[in-house]
């Protein structure tokens, strides 16, 4: 194999937590926590010769600090000792702001970078939009809330109707996403294919012999990519959803094997985003495809769109009666009433309709679930019904509590004589 000179291929694995996944009931979340979370950092406490990133959506953040202090402190101490780094995953609940009205998407965001700022003790740098999503609106709503980049699915970059031909290591750099507004936003992108072999590795794992064929596919893999580095500025992204690994014993030991094997591998680098963004800063400009790969299979964003129109009729309908009532308390003030019991209840609201807006309460009860298990050579994982239940009892609880706030503005009776005169 030709080695491109003296250059190594770096290497980022990415661990998605997201504890809203639909999979995952309310009642199992300690179980992910200790079973998932757990043993993967302590991998990376074992296993010194290889970096990660972690990319957690708001929720999770805050469930591993009511739930597992011991744990944050074990990952802080991966990201003091420059073994892992910690980012942001969508927003507070939500995994994909393209889903969102503009304002809505920004609150999300902004929830999402509270939480994960309070827990970590530092903002995230990168954001991940997962499911290989993308919209013209997230360069500008990512910039202006402080993101210095993000990563995404390489389908949004090779399948894009506004680039003609891509280079066969393009999708291997980092690029510069362009926006509305002239808004940029460097991205790196997550190679899907190999993504696919390390689940089937897993899937079976206790197969001396079977491992072995997947690890040397594998590594055949990261060779063929290797050849295209011949400036060394090449980066290979997997992503692995962490709650759905299924992480027994055996699967414990195989998941441990193959990381040694991989940092034995001579021209391989385990690196973060951010050590490798500052070393390689992404230069060219482009136009990325709008909506989601879910793996390559682009009708199957429906399974998020269309997990449960119920859901969406009652978020809509919570999200006017906020604009209502944000209406209805600006006027208030204008008009020197008393509006500060109706603006502790509209933010209430705003949080009820966030938590709300998971988009996993969709496809947890998708009637297109089991297509898109199917379309990605998964078993299938049912959906946990308690995420939906509670999704929709919040998305009423703001509806609620924005009425509530529009009959709290108590506004002073006119004047006898400005009533007369017909004045306000």
């Amino acid at each position: 194999m030709s080695n491109s000179g003296q250059h190594t291929l770096d290497f980022v694995w990415r661990w998605n937590f997201n504890l809203r996944a639909s999979a995952v009931s309310y009642q199992d979340e300690e179980r992910v926590i200790e079973e998932s979370y757990g043993t993967i950092v302590s991998l990376y406490s074992d296993l010194t010769s290889v970096k990660g990133d972690l990319m957690l959506v708001g929720y999770t953040s805050e469930k591993l600090k009511e739930l597992a202090p011991d744990l944050v402190d074990q990952i802080k101490d991966g990201v003091s000792a420059g073994l892992l780094d910690v980012n942001l995953s969508g927003g507070y609940v939500l995994t994909m702001l393209a889903l969102l009205p503009q304002e809505n998407a920004r609150r999300q965001l902004l929830a999402g970078r509270r939480v994960h700022e309070q827990v970590w003790g530092h903002p995230p740098r990168g954001y991940l939009a997962s499911e290989g999503h993308w919209e013209f609106t997230l360069p500008k709503l990512l910039s202006e809330a402080g993101f210095s980049w993000a990563v995404t699915g390489d389908k949004v970059l090779t399948e894009s109707p506004y680039v003609a031909q891509l280079p066969s290591s393009q999708p291997f750099q980092a690029a510069l996403a362009i926006g509305i507004e002239e808004s940029r936003i460097p991205v790196v992108f997550s190679c899907t294919d190999l993504e696919g072999q390390i689940r089937v590795l897993l899937r079976d794992a206790g197969d001396n012999d079977a491992y072995r064929q997947h690890l040397q596919r594998f590594i055949a893999s990261l060779e063929e990519i290797q050849q295209f580095n011949k400036s060394g500025d090449l980066l290979v992204d997997v992503n692995t959803d962490s709650e759905t690994l299924g992480l027994d014993k055996s699967r414990k030991h195989t998941l441990r094997r193959f990381m040694k094997d991989l940092a034995q591998q001579p021209f391989l680098n385990f690196t973060t985003h951010e050590e490798y963004l500052q070393r390689h800063p992404a230069q060219t400009p482009v136009y990325l495809k709008c909506g989601a790969t879910s793996g390559g299979k682009n009708q199957l964003f429906d399974v998020w769109l269309k997990g449960s129109e119920k859901l969406d009729t009652l978020s809509t309908r919570a999200r006017e009666e906020i604009q209502i009532a944000r209406s209805a308390i600006l006027i208030g003030k204008k008009l020197g009433g008393s509006v500060k019991k109706a603006e502790r209840l509209l933010n209430n609201a705003w949080a009820a309709l966030l938590e709300a807006q998971g988009c996993d309460a969709r496809s947890a009860g998708s009637a297109l679930r089991r297509d898109f298990f199917n379309s990605v050579s998964r078993p299938y994982v049912p959906g946990s019904p308690d995420r939906t239940i509670r999704a929709i009892e919040a998305a009423l609880r703001a509806e609620s509590i924005a009425r509530e706030a529009q009959e709290a503005i108590s506004l002073q009776p006119l004047a006898p004589q400005a009533a007369s005169n017909g004045r306000i």
